[in-house]
């Protein structure tokens, strides 16, 4: 477990049913340290999210299924949400034959999205209604280097009560971050104009669909200077304030992410691999607990998929 003291697994789920008055609500806090959540769900009333999802830090592989769903409802002011979260820290090193090299960040997704285009939205009193899945992933990158053009004849300026302006050639050193990220899928909001008292259904993005792609970001790194990593991923499913709702966000093909240098290498302090897709193979485990524990959820989706 200490090659793992810097990523953590992460998740929660809540529900509310207004028809039953009930509220319960489940993270992975409650639960031991694990890249594994196993299948949890809990459910009041007309209100149930589940969810399932494992990672492995060395290849920089996320997964997970979530499922939020509502209803019928009395009234259109239920609420299920589950979220699976993986994230890590890593200090990384690149060598080459000079003071600089290439280095590609791959950022992979494959996700199914059901269940976003079949909502029917019912205003009630002055509340909104929205509805959200999808997967995100993001890096991020800092590290300082020298600063060449340096003057230690520099100083800085005072501007009385506009503060202290110090220009870049005082600096003795140049902090340097960088952060790339994105998602898949979108969100529908059915919500009050409050100028107006009018209401509308607004959406973001995207509905139901196949989403998949990989993402690359280049960049020219110092070599043989502590680079910090950071890097994220998650998966959302979400029914606020619904009467009737069923989403489904299924990432259980998902997220991969690795590093390649052009002409050199680099180490981890973690000692881990960011393999990317070259870990795209199911692990047999993986295999197990969906068919273990996720028949039901596929099945739904099939249904939906036919359904369209």
């Amino acid at each position: 477990m200490l090659a793992y003291a810097d990523a953590s697994l992460s998740f929660s789920l809540g529900v509310e049913s207004s028809s039953t008055q009930e509220f319960k609500y489940l993270s992975s806090s409650d639960l031991p340290v694990s890249f594994n959540s196993g299948l949890q769900t809990i459910s009041v009333g007309n209100a149930k999210a589940s969810l399932q999802a494992w990672a492995n830090p060395s290849t920089g592989m996320f997964k997970s299924i979530v499922s939020a769903e509502v209803g019928p409802g009395l009234a259109p002011i239920n609420t299920a949400n589950a979220y699976a979260s993986f994230n890590l820290g890593d200090t990384l090193r690149f060598t080459g034959p000079g003071d600089k090299v290439q280095v590609s960040f791959s950022l992979s997704h494959d996700t199914v999205i059901s269940g976003m285009d079949a909502q029917q939205f019912s205003a009630y009193e002055q509340i909104d209604h929205i509805i959200r899945a999808g997967s995100r992933n993001s890096l991020s990158l800092n590290y300082s280097v020298a600063n060449p053009n340096y003057d230690p004849a520099a100083t800085c300026i005072d501007y009385g009560s506009d503060g202290m302006y110090c220009p870049p050639e005082t600096q003795q050193t140049l902090h340097i971050s960088e952060y790339k990220g994105g998602e898949t899928g979108g969100q529908f909001e059915y919500q009050r104009n409050y100028w107006t008292g009018v209401r509308q259904v607004v959406r973001f993005g995207e509905g139901d669909g196949h989403y998949t792609a990989t993402h690359t970001y280049t960049f020219e790194l110092p070599t043989n200077v502590d680079i910090s990593l950071g890097y994220s991923a998650s998966n959302n499913a979400e029914c606020y304030h619904m009467a009737n709702c069923s989403l489904l966000s299924d990432a259980s093909h998902s997220e991969y992410f690795g590093i390649s240098v052009q002409g050199g290498s680099f180490t981890s302090a973690s000692q881990y691999q960011y393999l990317g897709l070259a870990a795209a193979v199911p692990e047999p485990e993986s295999a197990l607990m969906l068919l273990a524990g996720l028949l039901g959820l596929a099945a739904w989706r099939r249904s939906q998929v036919r359904a369209d």
